[in-house]
């Protein structure tokens, strides 16, 4: 380059240089990153990379869950089958309970019955 007012440029005696050596390197990933858009290709490999990381992390979270709630719904299903069991025999036993009492107050009606019908036969004297 030539001289202007005394001094001459070179890029090696240039104070911008590592600014214009930023830049340039900025201009070739733009450059790259505007290939990349115009030839479809939207992600670097490294960034497929670290998506794919990224999805198998949670895939890998997701299946810890779902298996674990399967497990609940099954152990749910064991909890309501023991339940259906439990209240039948609840409602047997409270059946049972309600048949005998009835059962009872039935033959103290009856037997009382007997006795005045066999007391009233007795004052007549037919007996």
């Amino acid at each position: 380059m030539g001289e202007k007012n005394g001094h001459s440029h070179n890029m090696e005696s240039c104070h911008f240089k590592d600014k214009i050596d930023k830049n340039s390197d900025r201009s070739k990933d733009n450059k790259r990153k505007i290939e990349q858009l115009m030839s479809g290709d939207w992600y670097s490999n490294k960034d497929l990379y670290k998506m794919i990381q990224n999805l198998t992390s949670q895939l890998t979270e997701f299946n810890g869950k779902f298996d674990k709630y399967n497990g609940l719904i099954e152990d749910r299903e064991k909890d309501r089958e023991l339940l259906e069991k439990f209240i039948s025999k609840v409602n047997k036993m409270e059946t049972k309970e309600k048949t005998e009492k009835e059962t009872t107050t039935n033959w103290r009606e009856w037997i009382a019955w007997v006795v005045a019908i066999l007391l009233a036969i007795e004052k007549l004297g037919v007996l």
